[in-house]
């Protein structure tokens, strides 16, 4: 009985670290991309692990923030003062760094980056105050939030008749309205495609990896 006890714990430890070291790496097809995701200094280093999992709101917020800095050449606090800086918002009113606007991010880790983010127009709230920052993100709502962080420091683009494959998708009706441009312009521009060729799945979470591959395109697209 001891040697069946023991040999169970050997198998325990030995496949259960492998398991592990597993999901802390990336899928085989994203590796290259991720990689360089990593070098270009957007993916928070706190955040390279666990790629297969579904990415939070407070997360993305980091990351589309550190994106941004990143394609000013800036650090995240200096790329958020000069932005306030020098943009104004629709009804042409000095942008103000937007602080404790949200109730429930107090105890977040990336409380900072959430604000800024709010503060640049990246992120919305879910109204009365709830920002949600531990809620997984759909690809609907990914696409949406990648072409808002484009928008602060891309130029305007029209849409092109390759949007008009969207439709093409089996699900395409189940894209919310809200959505439906952004998804438009990511499929456009070769930034997120469908999961398959036929299904686009905008309800879908939106994982680690996914994040870090999402903007690596964006960035190559229009850096």
């Amino acid at each position: 009985m001891k040697k069946v006890l023991a040999l169970l714990l050997i198998f325990i430890f030995a496949f259960g670290s492998t398991v592990s070291l597993a999901e802390d790496e990336p899928s085989v097809w994203a590796i290259e991309e991720v990689s360089e995701a990593i070098e270009l200094g957007f993916v928070p280093e706190d955040m390279q692990t666990g790629y297969k999992s579904n990415i939070t709101r407070a997360e993305f917020a980091k990351v589309s923030v550190l994106f941004a800095a990143r394609q000013y050449g800036m650090e995240s606090e200096e790329f958020v003062n000069y932005y306030l800086a020098e943009h104004v918002d629709g009804e042409g009113a000095q942008l103000t760094f937007k602080k404790d606007e949200f109730t429930d991010i107090a105890d977040s880790e990336h409380k900072y980056y959430i604000e800024v983010a709010n503060s640049i127009g990246i992120v919305q709230g879910k109204g009365n105050g709830i920002f949600d920052p531990d809620a997984f993100i759909t690809r609907e709502e990914a696409a949406t939030m990648l072409l808002r962080t484009y928008f602060c420091y891309g130029s305007a683009v029209k849409l092109g008749a390759k949007s008009a494959e969207v439709d093409n998708f089996s699900d395409a009706q189940q894209i919310s309205s809200w959505a439906d441009t952004a998804v438009r312009y990511m499929y456009q521009w070769d930034v997120m495609k469908g999961v398959s060729d036929i299904k686009y799945a905008p309800k879908s979470n939106y994982t680690r990896e996914q994040c870090y591959i999402t903007f690596l395109r964006l960035y190559n697209m229009w850096s």
